[in-house]
């Protein structure tokens, strides 16, 4: 027995295309989770308007339940052998809308809910990474890149998510002896600060300061900036003073490289009132 479960929205996009003895029959029989009951409702049919529209799902048991009350996340679940209502809906899906269902099914299974990313583009770019770390397969620049902007630019569950992502790529690496992309550990960073973890940022930055360090200029660069932002997210919380000369050092190395940049110096100056709070003098 195949069981296939159907957003609600779905079922009721479909009622108002199909014949009403074609989905009369393909209906009854599967059941609703409406996302708060404890056990799934046999449904016995849905009540239209006097247009095309189905207003009221009727369950086995005569309860009537308005269409408009349901839940956002309420679903039709089909547990018949080869799932015929499921089917039916994928048939009439567009070549479009079925790239959209899979892709949603490879972001479920990464524990990404679609509908905190903000685009269809931004959709397909985590997809590929999730799809990618399924198989093994270290995702090429370009699509790690994709994948980072459309995940720091999420909510907060996406973000969070998408930094455990960049953690599985980096383990999955060294696990297996593979090149480690220099530019994972500045976005494993980055994520990690920018979900509100600035101890987890400075970890993942260490590397920063250890022999195999990234040799790219622009991902030491991106690391530095990060490690020192975060230790002074740090410092903001502890006052340590051993806090501050560990951003110093990483400050120096971003400086190193790009004095010019305006990142850099914004954190100069950011770093400079920490000096002088602490009581510090410029290294």
């Amino acid at each position: 027995m195949s069981e296939r479960s159907v957003p609600l929205s779905a079922v009721l996009d479909w009622l108002k295309r199909a014949p009403r003895e074609t989905a009369a029959a393909l209906i009854a029989g599967c059941e609703l989770d409406d996302g708060d009951s404890d056990e799934v409702m046999p449904i016995g049919g849905f009540e239209w308007s006097d247009g095309a529209a189905p207003v009221a799902l009727i369950l086995q048991d005569g309860q009537r339940l308005p269409v408009r009350r349901l839940a956002a996340d309420a679903q039709v679940v089909d547990s018949r052998p080869g799932a015929p209502l499921a089917a039916a809906i994928d048939a009439t899906r567009s070549p479009a809308q079925a790239a959209e269902r899979e892709m949603r099914k490879v972001l479920a299974k990464a524990g990404i809910d679609a509908d905190g990313l903000r685009s269809a583009e931004a959709r397909r770019a985590v997809a590929v990474l999730a799809w990618k770390l399924d198989r093994g397969q270290v995702p090429p620049d370009e699509e790690r890149q994709a994948a980072y902007v459309a995940l720091i630019a999420g909510d907060d569950a996406t973000a969070r998510r998408g930094k455990l992502m960049f953690r599985r790529l980096l383990d999955m690496c060294v696990r297996r002896n593979l090149p480690v992309p220099e530019d994972s550990h500045w976005r494993l960073a980055c994520l990690a600060r920018h979900t509100g973890n600035p101890q987890e940022a400075v970890a993942a930055s260490d590397i920063l300061h250890q022999k195999d360090r990234p040799k790219d200029q622009v991902c030491r660069k991106l690391l530095a900036t990060t490690r020192c932002a975060a230790l002074l997210d740090l410092w903001d919380a502890t006052q340590e003073a051993a806090l501050v000369r560990e951003a110093e050092r990483a400050f120096k190395v971003a400086r190193a490289i790009a004095p010019r940049d305006e990142e850099v110096d914004t954190l100069r100056r950011r770093l400079n009132r920490v000096l002088e709070l602490a009581g510090l003098d410029r290294g």
